[in-house]
């Protein structure tokens, strides 16, 4: 589990997913980076899967130009937990580049894992790894000023 100062994520090979918790704020340009290339070397031998659950951070225009590109190259899944508006319409921009992106609420998590192909079995994993993630986020530890 990688856990950077405005995110934590972690990358799985069974499924290719790399999963994502970001707090409120947004990603710095050295969190983004880290989180970028890891996103950049997940394996092409399958589709890549993505979950984003955000309680509001969300990436600059600049970090955005970056996923644009990618997501020209690769089309992967994405599942964008959140339920910030402002997220959910820049959702809808993305959506534009790759169709296979949707957005779900908070309350349903299982079902945007579900959206990923996820088996019930994996479902429950990553929703325990969802949680865990999401505690590291709250830890007074990992706070940003």
């Amino acid at each position: 589990m990688h856990v950077l100062p405005t995110m934590v994520f972690e990358t799985l090979h069974d499924p290719n997913l790399i999963a994502l918790c970001q707090g409120k704020k947004d990603p710095t340009d050295a969190d983004w980076e880290i989180y970028f290339r890891a996103v950049e070397a997940m394996s092409t031998a399958s589709p890549l899967l993505v979950l984003v659950v955000s309680e509001g951070g969300h990436p600059s225009p600049a970090q955005r130009q970056k996923i644009f590109a990618f997501t020209r190259r690769r089309r992967p899944k994405v599942a964008i937990v959140t339920s910030a508006t402002g997220i959910r319409f820049v959702l809808s921009i993305f959506a534009l580049v790759n169709p296979n992106i949707r957005s779900f609420l908070p309350s349903q998590l299982a079902s945007g894992l579900e959206y990923l192909g996820l088996t019930p079995t994996q479902v429950i994993a990553v929703s325990e790894l969802v949680d865990r993630m999401r505690e590291k986020l709250r830890k007074p530890s990992h706070k940003v000023a």
